[in-house]
């Protein structure tokens, strides 16, 4: 290991987990000793983390309060730091580190892992997606064997609690609601440079499900008739236009539509 390798090493075990045997190599001032000056830099460290995950999970900071926010970001940064050079990255376990490590209430990981899915969608691949046109244009005797694919963009999060409204509020400048029970499933996606959400009913949810495995829509229209009887195509067709004006739906490769 060469000298400036075993310094690197020494700089970050001081910033991570505050080993001081650096600061036999640090000088001293008039103004500050070596553990002084090193402080400077770990603080920094630390902080800039606590500010990173601050902005990731801004719904989380106003739900848990400044003070234990900021105790589970001072913690994650010992036990979980930074592996990654694009700090980006570093609030991708979070979630799952308060769910296993911290002890946290479990409404604070699921709120994580949403405001984390938020995050994603913003960088998800720009793929197209499929156009009403072409569906339109689609002979009547092909629809019960279509096959359709979810956009990548599209994110599907099982919730059990008003995640949704609590970032609403939050994004809004107002009080967030307390955390309270609401079963369901949020559909996230982008459009148009826009992160957008909402709470799916769960006929819709079970809608895309199916389609996400790969049913054929006159299954899924007879998947819906014990509820809706002879409404049940016309409100599947109603559907997948919704879901294409959204962007949820991909655009098929070559003639895969067939016509």
């Amino acid at each position: 290991m060469t000298t400036l390798h075993a310094l690197q090493r020494q700089f970050a075990a001081c910033l991570v987990d505050g080993d001081t045997a650096l600061s036999a190599a640090v000088r001293a001032t008039p103004d500050a000793d070596a553990t002084l000056r090193l402080d400077v830099y770990a603080h920094a460290y630390r902080q800039r983390l606590h500010e990173v995950l601050a902005e990731e999970f801004p719904a989380l900071a106003a739900t848990a309060g400044a003070d234990t926010f900021a105790a589970w970001t001072a913690r994650c940064a010992r036990e979980r730091p930074s592996r990654d050079p694009n700090l980006r990255w570093y609030g991708a376990a979070f979630a799952d580190w308060l769910r296993e490590a911290a002890a946290a209430p479990p409404v604070a990981a699921a709120l994580a892992g949403f405001e984390w899915a938020l995050s994603i969608a913003f960088d998800a691949k720009d793929l197209p997606a499929l156009e009403a046109e072409r569906l339109a244009a689609l002979p009547a005797a092909h629809w019960p064997a279509l096959r359709l694919s979810l956009h990548p963009q599209l994110v599907l999060l099982p919730a059990a609690w008003n995640l949704e409204a609590i970032r609403r509020a939050v994004d809004a400048g107002q009080e967030p609601p307390p955390p309270t029970a609401a079963p369901g499933t949020l559909a996230i996606w982008r459009r148009q440079r826009q992160v957008r959400y909402r709470r799916l009913d769960a006929e819709e949810a079970a809608a895309l499900d199916a389609l996400r495995q790969g049913l054929p829509f006159g299954a899924l229209c007879e998947a819906l008739a014990g509820r809706y009887g002879a409404a049940a195509a016309p409100r599947a067709a109603q559907a997948l236009r919704d879901w294409i004006e959204a962007g949820w739906i991909a655009a098929p490769d070559g003639d895969a539509l067939g016509g």
